[in-house]
């Protein structure tokens, strides 16, 4: 089960995966601020979330990891045969972050600008949650590794999910001991 144990290195690969978006939060961050309300403002959210989940989806789909994942040498694969997931198992476990972000667009740009973030906090409940079903499932699967039915496992020669037994054929015997 230790192939399982994956939660710091996906700590880390989120972290290795967010640099390259970095610069462009902070650009955006002041774009967005003086844009907010507007046509522009409302496209460049659009596209900030849109380009995050097609990051993600785009590689998982692809290449079964991140290049944050690859780094870390973990996997995203199947749970059933643990093999590539392809795209759509890629979409269908990043459902959740395409309805918080559409939701999170909508209440920008639609709801009273000092109002609760009712979605804000519905996101911080949905992150909460997902990260204490991957802590305490077996394979450390969170929800949304559930709803794409996939696992996060540790790639290595020594990270076989069981071990395999070696075949020992019988040796046949050595002519000089046939009586």
């Amino acid at each position: 089960m230790e192939r399982y144990h994956t939660i710091l290195r996906r700590i880390a690969a989120w972290l290795i995966d967010f640099v390259p978006f970095l610069p462009v939060l902070v650009v955006g961050g002041i774009f967005y601020r003086y844009s907010y309300g507007t046509a522009l403002g409302i496209a460049w959210s659009v596209a900030m979330s849109v380009s995050s989940i097609a990051y993600r989806v785009y590689f998982h789909g692809r290449y079964g990891a991140t290049p944050g994942k690859s780094v870390m040498r973990v996997r995203v694969v199947s749970v059933e045969k643990e093999e590539k997931i392809g795209f759509r198992c890629a979409i269908m476990r990043d459902s959740p972050w395409v309805v918080m972000g559409l939701l999170s667009v909508i209440e920008d740009h639609w709801c009273a600008p000092n109002s609760a973030s009712v979605i804000s906090i519905l996101t911080s409940c949905w992150l909460l949650l997902d990260n204490l079903v991957m802590l305490i499932h077996p394979k450390r699967r969170a929800i949304h590794d559930l709803i794409g039915s996939t696992v996060v496992v540790m790639e290595g020669p020594n990270q076989s999910p069981e071990p395999t037994p070696t075949a020992v054929t019988p040796a046949a015997p050595h002519p000089s001991r046939q009586l």
